[in-house]
């Protein structure tokens, strides 16, 4: 007998099984690739029991204005797909097209729970939220559209902030929205510092937020401080400063030491470099202290450093201690604070002018005005002068107290 051949009658079907297993596995391919890009009609053709196809086909009814269609349809690709987002988002609309809104409700926020991008169904849903005052529920839908919108962001941010001066209950779920830092966050706020309601709004959430961990950032309170500049909101800048504290009140004249400290602009030391001036700090050591270095040769007037202040009217005391180095032939230098609303010059304190008296004290009184002078400079500059100076100086202690 002739041996048996490995595999019997399978082997000899093994490559036909396989061919056609391709040839199927092909096909189903192109029928999906059809489905997912073919026009609605053809797909539905193609496949008409396919869940994708059904719900492209609904929603294709839907444009068309053809409600009951697309409402079949929809129920038809829920059937095949419980959790098919597009048959789910068609099913609610044709239901609120129809008057059913607690149907479409139902839907929708099973829609919107199972999709992040669809910015239609969460539009929806924030409008109906709104309709019930139900602000958690429509801000967090609204935050949705934020992280994939950005050509919603001013509208929403008019919403955030028209809810929140015109209804006290829309004011602790906003706030816990911001407590959580979402990415929208810094723009919401930078957005409120450029009305004067949305300052008032502004000043609100800073005062909500001072004492939890989600408190306004160092760089958020920055934006808002450099914004009223900017629009010359003095008396906003003392109010949300005095508000929140921060810098802190404590310490009138920030680093004052010239540590290097950073801070939050500009309630920080700007320093001005230019031609035939030098600006440097010095770190401690054992002979002295960290300091502000100034090399100067010219005419002036020149302005080394400066940093706003935000006093509360009454009288003070501004006390400099620095040091003049070999060479000065004639300071000129001087310390000044000037209220930036008015321009009055409350101080205007040179240093003195002989080595001679060196390492020396500045101490000068003045009084800041009770109205013009919410916010002030002071500066560290050179006057103007018909003689050629050289100015080389140590400055180590600048502070700013009140008068008894």
């Amino acid at each position: 007998m002739p041996p048996a051949r490995p595999g019997g009658r399978v082997g000899r079907y093994l490559p036909v099984l396989v061919g056609a297993l391709a040839v199927w596995l092909g096909w189903q391919m192109v029928v999906q690739l059809l489905v997912d890009r073919a026009p609605a009609e053809i797909a539905l053709r193609i496949a008409p029991t396919s869940p994708t196809a059904l719900a492209r086909a609904a929603e294709a009814e839907l444009a068309a204005g053809r409600l009951d269609n697309a409402a079949s349809l929809a129920s038809s690709g829920l059937r095949s797909d419980p959790f098919n987002f597009q048959s789910l988002k068609v099913a609610g609309l044709t239901r609120d097209k129809a008057g059913d809104t607690a149907g479409a409700d139902a839907l929708l926020t099973l829609a919107g729970n199972w999709s992040l991008r669809d910015s239609e169904v969460h539009a929806w849903l924030v409008n109906q939220r709104l309709k019930r005052a139900d602000y958690a529920s429509a801000f967090a839908h609204a935050g949705t559209l934020l992280r994939r919108r950005v050509e919603y962001t001013d509208p929403i941010f008019e919403l955030f902030e028209t809810a929140y001066v015109e209804d006290a209950r829309a004011r602790a779920p906003l706030l816990k929205r911001l407590e959580a830092r979402p990415p929208w966050r810094g723009r919401f706020l930078q957005t409120l510092a450029q009305s004067d309601r949305g300052s008032t709004v502004m000043l609100s959430i800073a005062a909500s937020l001072k004492t939890s961990a989600a408190s306004l950032s160092d760089e958020e309170l920055g934006v808002q401080y450099r914004t009223a500049l900017a629009r010359q909101k003095l008396a906003l800048i003392h109010q949300l400063r005095t508000l929140v504290n921060r810098p802190a009140l404590s310490e009138p004249v920030f680093d004052g030491h010239f540590t290097g400290r950073s801070g939050i602009t500009p309630f920080v030391w700007t320093f001005t470099q230019d031609k035939g001036q030098r600006i440097s700090l010095s770190a401690a050591d054992t002979d002295r202290p960290s300091a502000l270095r100034v090399e100067y040769e010219g005419f002036g007037p020149v302005t080394f450093a400066s940093q706003m202040l935000t006093l509360d009217p009454g009288a003070y005391t501004l006390a400099v201690d620095y040091r003049l180095e070999p060479g000065t032939s004639t300071s000129r230098a001087t310390w000044q604070v000037r209220c930036l609303e008015s321009g009055e010059l409350v101080t205007n304190r040179p240093v003195a002018d002989s080595p001679g008296q060196t390492p020396g004290r500045v101490e000068s009184h003045f009084v800041v005005p009770a109205t013009g002078c919410a916010v002030q400079w002071i500066r560290l500059v050179t006057t103007p002068g018909d003689r050629r100076i050289a100015l080389s100086a140590s400055f180590h202690g600048v502070v700013i107290t009140p008068d008894s």
